[in-house]
């Protein structure tokens, strides 16, 4: 198969429909377009990390890359948005967070934490694809 991105305009962690971001504090350095995951409560604002190998309930996607300390906007349940594949994933697949903020298809004891479904096919690690989050 190849690999044909049918959305080449929209820009990896760029939100094309959906509700409104919201903004997190950054405790661990994030990169637009990675999965990230709540870590702890700061006084204004709770915080984020990237997310690892279904490691926790997915906050959603970091819209634009930010350093430690940082608020960053991140996309919110029923977002559309352009995230990287970490393994082949078939369009309509569940999908959940992989290594360093990627995403990859619902594996065993991992539907609790969902961060949505595949829009579009990812032929292959590191091909682009969109999701809706929450689309279950």
């Amino acid at each position: 198969m190849v690999y044909v991105d049918n959305y080449p305009d929209a820009q990896l962690g760029e939100q094309i429909a959906g509700p409104p971001a919201k903004t997190y504090k950054v405790s661990t350095e994030v990169t637009k377009g990675q999965v990230v995951v709540f870590v702890a409560a700061a006084l204004d604002l709770p915080t984020i990390a990237p997310a690892g190998d279904a490691s926790a309930l997915p906050a959603g996607v970091a819209l634009e890359s930010g350093a430690v300390g940082k608020g960053v906007a991140v996309s919110q349940p029923g977002a559309v948005v352009k995230v990287r594949a970490g393994a082949a994933i078939a369009a309509g697949a569940l999908v959940v967070t992989k290594a360093t903020g990627l995403v990859d298809t619902v594996g065993a004891n991992t539907m609790e934490k969902v961060l949505g479904r595949a829009l579009q096919e990812a032929v292959a690690s590191g091909d682009d694809l969109l999701i809706q989050q929450g689309g279950m």
